[in-house]
């Protein structure tokens, strides 16, 4: 059985602004996928002559094979920060996350 998944979103074209749901607000795999070829891809292709590094943290959903297929495809290389360095090196996770995580 082939099951396809298509997360809905609302794009403003000339703006690359994109506009979607997730169930329980985070980035997860599908997610990251359609802001890879939906914003950022193009916006690499059109803007940054078509090659980019992408540097970002250690999240499950980050490590998949398939994201890496289309990090490839667009030609985005791809580093990690060094484990456990999020809240030291993250300003949106100290500033935005950290206070509701606390409690």
């Amino acid at each position: 059985l082939d099951v396809t998944y298509h997360r809905p979103y609302i794009i403003h074209v000339h703006k690359r602004t994109v506009v979607t749901c997730q169930v329980k607000a985070w980035m997860d795999t599908p997610g990251i996928a359609m802001w890879l070829e939906v914003q950022y891809g193009p916006y690499v292709a059109e803007c940054c002559g078509g090659k980019a590094c992408l540097v970002w943290d250690n999240c499950g959903s980050h490590k998949v094979s398939s994201l890496a297929e289309i990090f490839q495809k667009i030609n985005i290389k791809t580093e990690n920060l060094p484990p456990n360095m999020t809240d030291q090196l993250q300003p949106m996770d100290l500033v935005v996350n950290a206070p509701p995580k606390a409690g």
